[in-house]
C-alpha cells in the first residue's frame, strides 16, 4: 500500500420524455431534437455515489483508513457498514457487518454487529447474494443511522492531515462526502465490483437484468429514494476482498460460515419450521 505523504415509498410516475420538430426561420423541418425533465435521467437512478474510478491503491488506502476519515461539520450522523455474500453448493449466505457504538468492548469503544440473512431459494448466482447483503444494509441503516454519531476523533488533526494528499488528488473519483451538505451519511463497502457496476449503470426504466438480480437492483433504487427523502447521503464503495480490512474480513468469515451451514444441513429441502429453527440458531450463536 502506497505512504501517502502529509503535506502542511414508491415514487409517482417518472417524467415522460417527449420529442418536437424543430423548424428552421424559413419553416424548414430539422432534426428531431428530444426534450425531458432535468431530473428524469437522475431520478430514474439509483440516488447514491457508485463510482470507483481513483487508482486501486487509492481506494484502498481509503478504505483500510476509513475509520478514521474527516466528517465535515455538518455531518452529526455515520455508519458504515461492510457486506459479502458466500456460496455453497447454491446455498448463499448474505453477511452485514458494521460497528456498534452502543457497547463500549475495546479499547475503540466500539464492538461488532452482524446481521446474516439465507439467500431464500438455491442460486448459482453470487451477484444476486452480494446484492442481497447491500439490500440488507440499507434497510438497517434507515434503522439505525440517527443513532450513529459520526467519529468524534475523525475530525483530529492527525486524521485530516493522513487524507489530505489523496483527496487533494482524487476525491471527486473517491468519494463525494465534502460535496454535500446534508446532516446524515450511510457508507456501505463491498468488495464486489459487479455489484457496483450493476448499482452504477441500474436505470429503473430499464432494468435489464438476469431476474434475481433485477429483484435486488429495484430494492436498491427504492431504498436509495427512501434515504435520500430521509436526508442521509449514501454512498457504496470497493473494498479489496480477502484483505486486513477488518469489516471485509468479518463480513467475508460470516458469509462463509453461513452459507457452508446451510449447504451442512440441506436449507432448502427442509422445512418452513425448519428453516426458522435454523434462522434462530444462526442469530443466536
Amino acid at each position: 500500500m502506497p505512504q501517502y505523504p502529509k503535506p502542511s415509498g414508491q415514487l409517482g410516475p417518472l417524467p415522460i420524455r417527449r420529442k418536437r420538430r424543430a423548424t428552421s426561420d424559413d419553416g424548414e423541418r430539422k432534426k428531431i431534437v428530444k426534450l425531458s425533465s432535468p431530473e428524469s435521467d437522475h431520478a430514474s437512478k439509483i440516488q447514491a455515489f457508485a463510482k470507483f474510478k481513483a487508482p486501486a491503491d487509492a481506494r484502498f488506502f481509503f478504505a483500510s483508513n476509513f475509520a478514521a476519515f474527516p466528517a465535515r461539520t455538518n455531518v452529526n450522523s455515520r455508519v458504515t457498514f461492510w457486506t459479502d455474500g458466500s456460496l455453497r453448493k447454491r446455498c448463499g449466505g448474505a453477511a452485514v457487518v458494521w460497528r456498534d457504538t452502543g457497547h463500549a468492548a475495546n479499547e475503540t469503544g466500539t464492538q461488532w454487529a452482524t446481521l446474516e440473512k439465507c439467500y431464500p431459494i438455491p442460486t448459482e448466482n453470487i451477484n444476486a447474494v452480494e446484492l442481497l447483503a447491500i439490500v440488507e444494509a440499507m434497510k438497517k441503516a434507515l434503522e439505525i443511522v440517527d443513532e450513529a454519531s459520526a467519529n468524534a476523533l475523525s475530525h483530529q488533526e492527525a486524521n485530516v492531515l493522513m487524507f489530505e494528499d489523496v483527496m487533494k488528488r482524487y476525491s471527486h473519483q473517491l468519494t463525494k462526502s465534502h460535496a454535500h451538505k446534508l446532516s446524515k451519511e450511510v457508507f456501505i463497502f463491498t468488495d464486489s465490483t459487479n455489484a457496483l457496476n450493476m448499482i452504477s449503470n441500474f436505470d429503473i426504466r430499464h432494468p435489464r437484468r438476469e431476474p434475481l438480480q433485477r429483484e435486488q437492483l429495484i430494492s436498491i433504487y427504492h431504498l436509495s429514494r427512501q434515504m435520500r427523502r430521509s436526508g442521509i447521503h449514501l454512498e457504496f464503495q470497493w473494498s479489496k476482498g480477502h484483505s486486513s480490512i477488518p469489516g471485509n474480513k468479518l463480513a467475508d468469515q460470516r458469509a462463509g460460515i453461513l452459507s457452508t451451514q446451510m449447504s451442512k444441513r440441506g436449507y432448502h429441502s427442509l422445512s418452513p419450521s425448519a428453516k426458522e429453527d435454523f434462522v434462530r440458531s444462526i442469530h443466536g450463536r
